[in-house]
C-alpha cells in the first residue's frame, strides 16, 4: 500500500509541526510526501532556523519528492495545482492521495482524477472556529466572521462563498479531523459531512522542565496574530498590572510587521515596563519558558485542538482560555484548563487575580500533566495510519 501525502508547509505553525512529527512514525515504504519544491526549500530552512536539534523532522522532508512550484493566488490556479497533484499520486500507483490540511479549491482539483483522495480538517475550514454558537447557519457563519476577523458584508458574502465551495469538494467523501469541535461546528454551519475524529490527533514531546522557578506571572504563546488573542492579552496585561505588580511575556512566531504593531500597541497601553517579546525563539526554547510562567492566557478566536495548550500544561502551567468549542470539547477532562465566557476579558482578568493572589495555579499543576501523559506522537501516529488503512480498504 502506498499514501501519497501532499503538503505545502513551507511555516513551523502548529498544524504543519504536527504533522512532521506524526511522520516520523510512518513506516517509509507506505508514504511518500509530495510538496512543491520552492515550499520543501523554505520548510528546510525554518526547521533549520527554529528546530535545529530535530534532525527526524528534517529528514521527513529531505525524501520529499519535489512538484513544481506552487505559487497560486486564483480559485483556477489553485483547482489545477490540485488536479495536477492527483495526476502525480496516479503515476506513483497511490492508492490514495491524503491532504492532511483543508482547503477548498485544491480538494475541487483533487475531485477531477479518479485517484481516492481524502483530507484532514485542522480548522474549521474558512471561519476557522465558532467564537459565537448562538444561530445557526449563514447567519451563525457571518457572525463569526465580524467577530473572528471584522470582516465587512463584502468580505463575508465573498467567504461564505468559499465555505460552500469547501463543502462541494468534501461531499461523498470521507475526511479526517483532529478535534471532535470541528465536526460539531460544521453542523452548526449546516454543512453535514462524513467525518472520522482521529483520538488522539495530537502528540507532544515530553516537557523537562516541570515545577521550573516562576518567572513570569503571565504567558501568552500562540502565532501573534490578532485571531490567536495577541491584542486582548496585551489589554488583559494592562488590566492586572493596575491591580498587582506583574511581570509577562508574550511568545511566537510572527511576521515583522505584527511584531512591531504589537510592540507598539503595548507601549501605548504603558504596559512595556511589564513584558518580554520572545518572538520566533527556536522550539528548543519554548517549554522552558512556558514552565517559567504560573499561567497561560490564551484569549484565541481560532483553534480546533490547540498544541499550545496541551504543551503549557505538559509543563505543568494551567491555561486560562475562551471556552470556544475547541477548548471545551477537548479540555473538558481538566481542572488545568480554565474556561471562561468568550470575549470576556472582564471575566478573564477576575480570574487571573483571583488565582495569582490565592496561589490556585500551583494546586492545577500536577493535574496539568497528568492530562497530557497519553499524548505521544507515536500514538497519534498510529490513529491516523490506522484510519488510513481503513479508507484505502
Amino acid at each position: 500500500m502506498t499514501i501519497a501525502i501532499f503538503s505545502v508547509a513551507d511555516t513551523l505553525s502548529g498544524g504543519n509541526f504536527r504533522n512532521l512529527n506524526v511522520l516520523k512514525f510512518f513506516p517509509e515504504d507506505e508514504y511518500i510526501l509530495l510538496m512543491p519544491k520552492n515550499r520543501k526549500e523554505a520548510l528546510m530552512n525554518n526547521l533549520k532556523k527554529f528546530i535545529q536539534s530535530s534532525y527526524e523532522l528534517y529528514q521527513v522532508v529531505e525524501r520529499a519528492f519535489e512538484l513544481k512550484n506552487y505559487n497560486c493566488k486564483t480559485i483556477t490556479c489553485f483547482i489545477k495545482y490540485g488536479y495536477y497533484v492527483s495526476k502525480v499520486a496516479e503515476k506513483l500507483n497511490a492508492d490514495l492521495l491524503y491532504f492532511p490540511n483543508e482547503h477548498a479549491y485544491l480538494a475541487l482539483g483533487f475531485r477531477m482524477n479518479s485517484v481516492p483522495w481524502t483530507e484532514l480538517l485542522q480548522l474549521t475550514p474558512v471561519v476557522g472556529a465558532l467564537t459565537l454558537e448562538d444561530e445557526f447557519g449563514f447567519r451563525l457563519f457571518a457572525k463569526n466572521m465580524y467577530a473572528n476577523f471584522g470582516y465587512n458584508s463584502f468580505k463575508i458574502m465573498r467567504s461564505y462563498v468559499r465555505f460552500l465551495l469547501f463543502s462541494i469538494s468534501i461531499r461523498n467523501t470521507q475526511v479526517l479531523s483532529v478535534s471532535r469541535s470541528i465536526p460539531y461546528e460544521l453542523n452548526k454551519l449546516g454543512v453535514r459531512a462524513d467525518i472520522k475524529v482521529l483520538s488522539p490527533g495530537f502528540g507532544i514531546d515530553p516537557c523537562p522542565y516541570s515545577f521550573f522557578e516562576k518567572k513570569y506571572d503571565l504567558v501568552f504563546f500562540a502565532r501573534i496574530t490578532p485571531e490567536k488573542g495577541i491584542f486582548e492579552f496585551l489589554k488583559i496585561v494592562n488590566y492586572v498590572r493596575k491591580k498587582r505588580n506583574i511581570r509577562a511575556v508574550v511568545m511566537g512566531f510572527s511576521e515583522k510587521e505584527m511584531s512591531g504593531k504589537v510592540i507598539s500597541f503595548a507601549k501605548n497601553l504603558g504596559i512595556l515596563e511589564n513584558l518580554e517579546f520572545k518572538f520566533n525563539v527556536p522550539r528548543s526554547q519554548t517549554k522552558q519558558i512556558l514552565a517559567s510562567a504560573k499561567l497561560m492566557i490564551y484569549p484565541t478566536k481560532l483553534d480546533s485542538f490547540s498544541l499550545t495548550v496541551l504543551e503549557s500544561l505538559s509543563c505543568g502551567t494551567p491555561v486560562i482560555a475562551y471556552n470556544i468549542p475547541a477548548i471545551r470539547f477537548n479540555y473538558r477532562d481538566t481542572k488545568s484548563v480554565i474556561k471562561i465566557k468568550p470575549l470576556s476579558i472582564s471575566e478573564m482578568v477576575k480570574t487571573i487575580l483571583d488565582l495569582l493572589e490565592n496561589e490556585g495555579w500551583k494546586e492545577l499543576s500536577k493535574d496539568a500533566i497528568q492530562f497530557t501523559e497519553p499524548f505521544k506522537w507515536e500514538n497519534a501516529a498510529k490513529a491516523e495510519l490506522k484510519m488510513l488503512h481503513s479508507l484505502v480498504e
